[in-house]
């Protein structure tokens, strides 16, 4: 605002001077009187126009002024605040060493224990399906022999000699 002040004086009496200097002394005192005023009006707003984007400026360059104080004042602070987490860093860098050597110990047990229920398990179905394998095996002879009996009994009463004594070789 003080820019804007001062340049508008300052442009006011340039313009009225110029207006005094260019101004013909014969003409009369009104004609000259209404010319200066409008010159030096000119010559305010023109000043005006000026101081106010000085002041513009100037309040800007405040501003930035303002943030590079404040961060000049912040970093003692932050420097301290990143040391402190360097150092908290450096103390707990061991313990978490440890924790995840300890964790990673438990995995392998526990990994051992589950491959040992896993051989078990596999162990018993395999057990299981040799089980039922052989009782389908079985399963399956009886009724291959039922079959073959049944073909046999039909190839005799239909009198082909030499299919009954195929099915006479037969192993069942």
């Amino acid at each position: 605002m003080k820019r804007l002040v001062l340049c508008a004086l300052i442009g006011g009496g340039i313009g009225a001077g110029v207006a005094f200097t260019r101004s013909d002394p014969t003409s009369g005192e009104s004609e000259a009187s209404n010319g200066m005023t409008n010159a030096a009006m000119t010559g305010v707003a023109g000043g005006a126009l000026v101081g106010f984007v000085l002041d513009r400026r100037a309040k800007r360059k405040r501003k930035a002024s303002a943030l590079v104080g404040y961060a000049d004042k912040a970093r003692p602070k932050v420097d301290a605040a990143v040391e402190a987490a360097f150092s908290a860093a450096e103390v707990a860098l061991p313990i978490i060493e440890a924790r995840a050597s300890a964790a990673r110990e438990r995995a392998k047990e526990t990994a051992a224990q589950a491959a040992g229920v896993a051989k078990e398990r596999a162990a018993e179905a395999s057990a299981a399906a040799r089980d039922k394998a052989a009782e389908t095996a079985i399963h399956a002879r009886h009724v291959a022999a039922e079959r073959a009996d049944l073909a046999r009994h039909k190839v005799k009463k239909s009198g082909h000699s030499k299919a009954a004594k195929a099915l006479d070789l037969l192993p069942v």
